[in-house]
């Protein structure tokens, strides 16, 4: 997952109503749950 810069955080999270750090945790989330998959997907 590439990085995101400052503004473009700003910007999804102003484009969904949400702040900057919950976009951040929702994010991060679907980040663990990928690897989570990913890793089953391994087995």
């Amino acid at each position: 997952m590439r990085e995101w810069s400052e503004e473009e955080y700003e910007k999804e999270a102003e484009r969904l109503g949400w702040t900057v750090e919950y976009l951040k945790a929702h994010l991060q989330k679907e980040e663990r749950i990928k690897k989570v998959l990913d890793e089953i997907e391994e087995d």
